[in-house]
């Protein structure tokens, strides 16, 4: 079956896929419309499909693989930056804090982080003398640190509870999706521990509520360990090593058989107590070893 989609001048075959699939791209590349990056990734992602419809070794499949993984990423961000441009309602001049602030003539680029990479689109700003210029779309966005969207910030971060920020963004770049630097993983790991400070208090009581006790469970062990972690420089503070604790609170049946397990860690912080929570696994040292992040919590399903 060849499809087409004459209002927009894109054209592929698509006889390797079904007519849904077809059908659904066709659709895809209205919504894209004519010219601009959209349509460029769309045509590329088009010639891509036909090219690859050639059988090959384990080589060749690999290489369309990944080729067409990159090309779904790039349609990814064109449809992200479109749908971006779209919140931007054209209004007329707000009021913000007694000021009056007035659209700008020309839209301004912004680039942003998400699951599918850096994303560039066009918005307006507001502006009044004497006062900093702001945009709604920005705003209406849910933006981490004014350049991470939700879903990519949360991905970093549960990634973070794994690995540094240098081996996160090699990971990260290797799946070839979102491609933020060390250092930016870093400063969202910090940024996030302030957050979780200023919500800590009702955050350990939502947690505590969640905790569940299997009803099968007959019998209880709690464990106790520790083990030396390095602790970068922060403030007046030299790098040096500290002792996180590490604790395990197992429910058993009545056979000895392990139900569940829930392991926390804490670490010395201006005489404050870190933990972290998750289900069954190893301690995790590794959040104590970033007080300069702040205080990690974590769970992991079971």
């Amino acid at each position: 079956m060849s499809a087409s989609q004459p209002s927009t001048g894109l054209s592929i075959d698509l006889s390797v896929l079904s007519r849904e699939t077809a059908e659904a791209l066709q659709t895809f590349a209205a919504f894209l419309g004519k010219g601009g990056g959209a349509a460029e990734a769309f045509r590329s992602f088009a010639d891509f499909i036909e090219e690859g419809a050639e059988r090959g070794g384990p080589e060749a499949f690999a290489d369309f693989e990944v080729g067409l993984h990159k090309r779904l990423m790039g349609l990814g961000r064109a449809v992200i930056g479109k749908h971006a441009e779209g919140r931007d309602e054209n209004v007329g001049p707000v009021r913000r804090d007694g000021r009056v602030f007035y659209r700008s003539t020309e839209a301004t680029s912004k680039i942003i982080h998400t699951l599918f990479g850096p994303v560039t689109f066009f918005r307006s700003l507001y502006r009044s003398p004497g006062s900093p210029s702001f945009s709604p779309v920005d705003e209406s966005l849910g933006l981490f640190d004014k350049y991470l969207t939700g879903p990519a910030a949360r991905s970093a971060l549960m990634l973070l509870c794994h690995c540094t920020p240098t081996d996160g963004a090699g990971i990260l770049e290797r799946l070839g999706g979102m491609n933020p630097s060390s250092s930016c993983l870093k400063r969202l790991l910090t940024k996030a521990g302030d957050r979780w400070n200023e919500k800590e208090r009702t955050a350990r009581d939502a947690i505590r509520e969640a905790e569940t006790v299997p009803e099968e469970a007959a019998s209880c062990t709690v464990s106790l360990d520790g083990v030396m972690v390095p602790l970068r420089p922060d403030g007046d503070r030299e790098a040096c090593w500290r002792e996180a604790s590490c604790g395990t609170v197992s429910f058993h049946d009545a056979d000895g058989n392990r139900l569940s397990e829930s392991c926390a860690d804490a670490g010395s912080r201006q005489g404050n107590v870190e933990g972290a929570t998750r289900r069954r696994g190893r301690p995790c040292p590794e959040s104590a070893a970033r007080p300069a992040a702040g205080r990690c919590r974590r769970r992991c399903a079971r």
